[in-house]
């Protein structure tokens, strides 16, 4: 299924370059060349910055009744991530060319361990099972691929003074990570000035019964709404929307053969999108104690609309300097933004 989808997507981007070819021009490059290598350079550098190796400590088979839990933990000390987050996985044993998603469940200070907790469900994750079940074919003390981390909305339960977690099955896994971060970072602080935030976690079996409950003061909290604002699906459909709409009258314009007007608007279109584009950068990067490396895999599309409007705002300077000598500048500066959008 996976590469018949791979094939059909390599296959329809070369049937459309040739359908949308005009006397030996590609005139389609023009349109999704720019589209295409942004999302070449986003998915190239996950794959060349945050891919590491990492050693198999444990793999050991878990059944309870109808449901088959594999426990996989593995020594990655040079892997960086925050409590909630997951990766991909990929074990060559099984499979050289498949990765796959799971949630990580182990908190980001536990010596460079990273654990895993995956059911049974699929054909790879039935493999996997297979082999920690049979001590011949463990896996243990050998070595595998993971890749990330990546976000999910669990990573951003900081930002909250009162949050509530509900979780059954496997998808307690987030919520395990979120629950040892905050057992791993928690100080009592009776005298402390600041009211350190305080943790409620009640837990109880299936039947209903042996319910806990323990109180603890979490310090070190990474707080910021404005994280949460411009990471948020609305933020991105908000833009989106506004940089449709702002293109749309560039095109209007551009209609009535108002090239000079429309450039102008163009311009201003284009300083808005950078302007936008570089708070939430700077935002993000302020609250990842990561770093760039950190930044560059999740922003670096981000990173490359900026970098293209930019160089559009260039080009449409160096036309209206001079609206007569030529329209080059012009047109490069319209399929740069075409392109973007």
């Amino acid at each position: 299924f996976w590469y018949y989808h791979l094939l059909g997507i390599a296959l329809a981007t070369v049937l459309l370059i040739l359908h949308g070819t005009i006397r030996g021009f590609p005139i389609t490059l023009c349109f999704i060349g720019g589209p295409v290598l942004l999302y070449l350079f986003d998915s190239l550098i996950p794959r060349v910055l945050f891919t590491f190796p990492a050693d198999v400590l444990d793999l050991s088979a878990h059944e309870d009744g109808t449901t088959r839990v594999v426990k996989l933990v593995v020594r990655c000390p040079s892997f960086s991530y925050g409590p909630g987050q997951y990766a991909q996985v990929r074990v060559p044993e099984i499979s050289f060319l498949e990765w796959h998603p799971f949630t990580i469940a182990s908190a980001p200070n536990e010596a460079g361990e990273v654990t895993f907790f995956i059911k049974a469900a699929g054909p790879w994750t039935r493999r996997l099972y297979a082999c920690a079940s049979d001590p011949a074919r463990n896996l243990r003390g050998g070595r595998l691929q993971i890749r990330g981390p990546y976000g999910a909305p669990a990573q951003n339960f900081a930002i909250h003074r009162h949050i509530v977690v509900v979780g059954a099955g496997i998808g307690v896994t987030p919520l395990v990570s979120v629950w040892k971060h905050l057992v791993n970072t928690a100080s009592v602080a009776v005298d402390d000035q600041a009211d350190p935030r305080r943790c409620s976690v009640v837990s109880a079996d299936r039947a209903g019964g042996g319910a806990s409950d323990s109180r603890l003061g979490a310090a070190g909290w990474r707080s910021s709404g404005a994280v949460a604002l411009v990471e948020s699906l609305t933020f991105a459909v908000l833009y989106f929307l506004m940089v449709l709409l702002l293109e749309l009258t560039v095109v209007t314009v551009l209609i009535y053969d108002q090239k000079q007007e429309s450039a102008a608007l163009q311009m201003a279109t284009s300083a808005l999108s950078v302007l936008i584009l570089s708070f939430k950068t700077m935002v993000a990067l302020a609250a990842r104690r990561g770093g760039v490396g950190l930044w560059l895999g999740g922003m670096s599309l981000d990173a490359g609309i900026i970098v293209c409007n930019v160089a559009a705002i260039i080009f449409f300077a160096v036309y209206l300097h001079d609206p007569s000598a030529n329209d080059v500048p012009f047109y490069i500066s319209l399929l740069l933004v075409l392109g973007v959008l």
